[in-house]
């Protein structure tokens, strides 16, 4: 089995964990199983990959001191959405057949309550198209 990871490559850009990548890759691939990144922010958990908040957003900011609205904001590469729960609750809507692999970058009591946070966003039955490695 082949895994797309961190959303797929789109126009050359690769580890957008875009939306667009996740779009342009359920369109154009055969694979059904993605890997996104997730990392805290201040007051969220989203679909990011770590320590690129500059050179893939634009953002000089750490991401565990940005917060919800400000990410919602920002570009991955100038021009492309940033991915966050809400947004991959909708792609599993309309897309069911597909399978993300979560990499969640905490870990201990941390990864404890993404997993927390995650369950209050999805009902149980999208839950199944989320594997949290």
């Amino acid at each position: 089995m082949n895994i797309i990871h961190a959303g797929g490559i789109i126009d050359n850009h690769g580890y957008s964990n875009s939306f667009e990548s996740v779009m342009h890759n359920i369109r154009t691939n055969k694979n059904r199983v993605f890997e996104v990144d997730v990392v805290k922010i201040l007051d969220a958990y989203v679909i990011a990959h770590d320590y690129v908040e500059k050179e893939f957003y634009n953002h000089a900011t750490n991401w565990k001191q940005t917060t919800f609205l400000e990410y919602k904001k920002l570009k991955v590469f100038g021009k492309y959405t940033p991915m966050d729960f809400y947004v991959l609750k909708t792609i599993i809507k309309y897309n069911p057949n597909f399978r993300f692999i979560l990499d969640i970058k905490d870990n201990g009591e941390d990864y404890l309550k993404c997993l927390k946070y995650i369950k209050t966003i999805f009902c149980d039955s999208e839950l199944s198209s989320l594997m949290p490695q």
